[in-house]
């Protein structure tokens, strides 16, 4: 069995009726992820399987955007802080 498969589905209103504010509740900054880190690679990050569930998605080609966030970050992503890295819209 896939490990993807144990992750919850994402709900289509957390990235939209949750951010509140416009997406300045996003602890990342403006112009995306820094360098340096990789919690895809990290013990415990949450992260590790990330990979995988954006392929299975078809999604894969945005995992960049994820690579040095740790999952609490992932998590308050908001949609305009997609839109502003150039996420295509049905990606969102």
């Amino acid at each position: 069995r896939p490990l993807y498969t144990e992750h919850a589905p994402l709900s289509p209103q957390s990235s939209v009726t949750s951010s509140g504010s416009g997406g300045s509740d996003c602890p990342l900054h403006d112009d995306g992820p820094q360098p340096g880190r990789d919690t895809f690679l990290e013990d415990g990050s949450g992260m590790r399987e990330v990979p995988v569930w954006l392929k299975s998605l078809r999604l894969h080609k945005y995992s960049y955007l994820f690579k040095q966030m740790a999952y609490e970050e992932m998590l308050s992503v908001t949609e305009q802080w997609l839109e502003h890295q150039n996420v295509t819209k049905g990606a969102r």
